[in-house]
């Protein structure tokens, strides 16, 4: 910092002329030093005017332990996004004052698990009580014994996405674009995007909305024009609109863009959040993740530098997914969002289907589907490159535990359903079960999948507000799930449709998920 107008530099300059010169001065002479002695720059500074976030990385500054301040951060990164800083961070649960609640903390780890730069940093490690912000001292302070295991599932979620976290960081390097960035910049067409503070990209494909108020549950959140997917819980959502979000204090809002390929690092079991340690050079599962629609392509970044590109194309109208993967030093999982499919090729040869995920993991190459992340699992073997077909795949479908819901339940008590649950006690009037879906299309068919273990029941379908008497069979029973389709029509871009139990409907079922298929 400068002081004083009459301040004398070296050059003859004075204080009014250095009064913005000089920190950016200061921090290049640092990234020269750092580049001159270990042949790469970072500084990681707090100070700056135009032209410094061509030398340097940058935190917030010494925040107060508070929601107030947390919300001041996020604003921060954004603004500094929009200013040309492409990696920000800011001391996580705050720098200083009170000591930061359980709950803070936590809204500020899965903030800082999404953020350029996610650490942890505070002053008086050593009086008593500590005042460090470190997760164990947190624990032992609040008595609140879930926050290391909080703390320590959104490192691992971190680890597993650095993948995409570098490859999006090399992008930001290319064109100019932030790591974190305000919903206008990705887009600018969509007047909804402008006043957006409290949610943003991290980088081209997650859309992240942290919880920034105390005691908050449920946050609010607008999703562009398009389909969007719940990156923790792989539900398929329309955007277009707002939508509200139940989150308890654990969780945080994160969707992935449909289209999107996300490149990870996964444990042997696969596990977001599960732990590959902290090697960044290496895989333990190399794993791209593939939300089809249309084509699509990413290219990952090594930590070398070396790069390899996966392409994707989606053709649900005839059943059929296609992926390219690259030539690979060492075996690559690809997992497809979508329905179960009836067969898998590589290199134009059937591979056989593993019935558990032991069998997958056991297997040189192989598939396994997974009806409750609505995946499908493709492992190829270190060699030449791989053209991956699907065939028999769908669109992966709505799930009735994740749409707006009346006078209804969700439970997991009954076999084979898809998702994380189902839809039940929904058997007497005025319950309803509301989905938005996304159409390309002006017509379709629906498939309602649900159960009806006791008798035949009929519901009143309402599709954008047309109503349609759903007749569905009995089926073998609670267990048994059944299948019912119809044809309906639909308007381009978001539609609402609503199973409900209206009068004349009777009989009690469970509903476990609708799809669309273009006819």
């Amino acid at each position: 910092m400068v002081w004083g107008r009459n301040t004398s530099f070296y050059d003859g300059s004075d204080g009014l002329e250095m009064r913005n010169e000089y920190p950016n001065a200061y921090i290049e002479a640092y990234y020269d030093f750092t580049e001159e002695n270990t042949g790469t720059g970072m500084t990681f500074s707090r100070a700056g005017t135009a032209g410094v976030q061509s030398t340097g990385v940058f935190w917030a500054g010494d925040q107060s332990s508070t929601f107030d301040a947390l919300q001041d951060s996020i604003s921060a990164g954004l603004s500094a996004g929009i200013s040309g800083i492409p990696f920000w961070g800011w001391d996580l649960a705050g720098f200083t004052g009170d000591f930061p609640t359980a709950e803070l903390y936590k809204r500020s780890t899965q903030a800082a698990a999404f953020a350029p730069i996610m650490q942890f940093h505070s002053e008086k490690a050593n009086p008593s009580p500590s005042e460090e912000r470190s997760p164990w001292n947190v624990q032992e302070r609040t008595g609140d014994d879930t926050i290391i295991p909080t703390f320590r599932y959104y490192v691992n979620t971190r680890m597993n996405i650095l993948p995409y976290i570098y490859s999006e960081a090399q992008q930001c390097t290319e064109d100019g674009t932030p790591l974190m960035r305000a919903m206008m910049i990705d887009f600018p067409e969509d007047p909804e995007a402008y006043d957006l503070e409290e949610q943003y990209m991290f980088g081209r494909s997650l859309l992240v909305a942290p919880v920034l108020e105390e005691g908050q549950t449920v946050k609010e959140i607008y999703l562009p024009e398009g389909e969007w997917i719940d990156f923790f819980h792989n539900a398929l959502t329309a955007g277009g609109g707002t939508k509200n979000y139940y989150c308890d204090v654990d969780s945080i809002p994160v969707y992935v863009r449909n289209g999107s390929i996300i490149p990870m690092n996964l444990n042997e079991d696969y596990e977001l959040g599960g732990s590959i340690g902290n090697d960044v050079d290496n895989y333990t599962n190399l794993t791209f993740r593939v939300y089809p629609k249309g084509d699509s392509s990413y290219t990952l970044v090594h930590s070398d530098r070396s790069t390899m590109t996966v392409s994707a194309s989606e053709d649900f109208k005839n059943s059929s997914v296609s992926v390219s993967i690259p030539a690979a030093a060492i075996p690559v999982t690809t997992q497809v969002f979508g329905t179960e499919p009836t067969g898998v090729t590589v290199n134009g040869q059937a591979i056989q289907r593993a019935a558990t995920l032991d069998e997958f993991q056991a297997a040189q190459t192989a598939y396994y589907y997974s009806g409750s992340e609505k995946l499908v699992y493709i492992k190829t073997a270190a060699g030449d490159a791989s053209e991956i077909e699907i065939e028999g795949i769908y669109q992966a479908p709505y799930e009735a535990e994740h749409a707006e819901q009346a006078n209804v339940a969700v439970n997991t008590d009954h076999e084979g359903y898809y998702g994380e649950g189902f839809v039940d006690q929904f058997a007497s009037e005025g319950c309803a079960v509301t989905f938005t879906v996304y159409s390309d299309s002006d017509t379709a068919l629906l498939d309602v999948r649900y159960s009806a273990g006791t008798e035949a029941a009929q519901r009143t379908l309402l599709v954008n507000g047309e109503s349609i008497l759903l007749d569905l069979p009995k089926t073998q029973d609670w267990d048994s799930w059944n299948t019912v389709s119809v044809p309906v029509e639909l308007l381009p871009g978001q539609n609402t449709i609503t199973i409900s139990y209206q009068a004349g409907n009777f009989a009690g079922i469970n509903l476990d998920c609708i799809s669309l298929r273009n006819q």
